[in-house]
């Protein structure tokens, strides 16, 4: 797995790919990717929608017009879909960056600061 933008993250390629051939054992639907994203991670997928959820609604308190609000685990082809159908318009770039930045100023800063460390241009 090669991930330019996060080379503090990568393992060798057997490894990677031992340990999807285990996760498609118990759940086809999953993979090793998402299991550490922000919108996937058992640990952190309710927060993650839980500050998607708050910017829609800072976006209509401030009058913006949005017809429809994201319907489930944000990523990046459903943010593209939310914005065509008359969401919110954010990048999944975006949306990570906000993301951790919500969960810092409420006391999880240990992600923002592992981030910080391991992705090139990290929040910039």
């Amino acid at each position: 797995m090669g991930d330019k933008d996060s080379p503090a993250c990568l393992c060798p390629s057997v490894v990677s790919f031992a340990l999807q051939a285990y996760v498609s054992k118990l759940d086809t639907q999953y993979n090793i990717a998402s299991m550490f994203g922000l919108s996937y991670n058992c640990a952190v997928s309710a927060l993650s929608t839980a500050a998607l959820r708050e910017k829609e609604e800072a976006a209509e308190d401030a009058k913006t017009m949005i017809r429809v609000r994201h319907g489930g685990p944000p990523h990046q082809r459903s943010l593209e879909a939310l914005e065509k159908d008359g969401g919110l318009h954010l990048t999944y770039k975006q949306y990570r960056i906000e993301t951790v930045d919500w969960l810092a100023a409420r006391g999880i800063r240990g992600i923002k600061e592992l981030m910080s460390v391991v992705i090139k241009d990290w929040g910039r």
